[in-house]
């Protein structure tokens, strides 16, 4: 990891309780960077927080309740950005819907901000199981659709979105800090507006643990 990609850059991450977020905030933080972890669970934060006190700040806000997304886009203004990592569906996969909502109003509510840093946005996801149903299925399509829709929006000038697909195994850690640091290089190859399978396993040239597909 280049640890330089996020020396001084200030990130912040969405549902920070998951594994997911968890993980990310500590890398980020040990790689020189301001994190700001938000979370319906204070103790979570609380929790993520003490790991790197001096550079992880924790936030108790529901970031899927439309007033806490609200609060948080007016509370930010226009205070630099770099990184805004969505964790939602994979904190609350029980509440999709509400996860796509939030996504988008935290992202525009946030954009103002991310235009003064590097204006990195990146969602994270699950597919739909196998055996769920038209509902779940169709929620999961919402989330796949987000990122191009958030990219065309004309607050998103400058900004640059991503949606990560990640497979439903426990080996991604290295991948997704691959991936995640790649997004941050100022000289990113991730094309805005797309949505990426994550590899459990870096198998691509590049070795940036993003499986290639067909329609890419």
């Amino acid at each position: 990891m280049d640890a330089g990609e996020f020396r001084d850059k200030v990130v912040v991450i969405l549902a920070a309780g998951c594994a997911e977020g968890r993980d990310l905030a500590r890398m980020a933080a040990c790689a020189g960077a301001r994190v700001v972890v938000v979370d319906h669970d204070a103790e979570q934060v609380k929790a993520i927080a003490k790991t790197a006190p001096d550079r992880i700040e924790a936030l108790h806000l529901d970031a899927l309740r439309p007033a806490h997304c609200q609060l948080l886009g007016t509370t930010w203004a226009a205070e630099p950005l770099d990184l805004l990592i969505h964790c939602q569906a994979l904190r609350t996969p029980h509440r999709a819907g509400a996860a796509v909502q939030g996504i988008a109003a935290l992202t525009e509510g946030l954009s103002k901000g991310l235009t003064q840093g590097r204006g990195r946005v990146l969602v994270l996801f699950w597919p739909a199981a196998p055996d769920a149903g038209p509902g779940p299925a169709a929620l999961m399509q919402a989330l796949e659709a987000l990122p191009p829709l958030m990219q065309a929006e004309s607050w998103a000038g400058g900004l640059a979105v991503t949606g990560l697909r990640l497979p439903r195994t426990k080996a991604t850690v290295k991948s997704l800090r691959r991936v995640v640091c790649g997004l941050m290089a100022e000289d990113t190859a991730f094309a805005p507006g797309v949505v990426l399978p994550l590899a459990p396993d870096p198998i691509d040239a590049g070795g940036n643990g993003v499986k290639p597909t067909r329609d890419e």
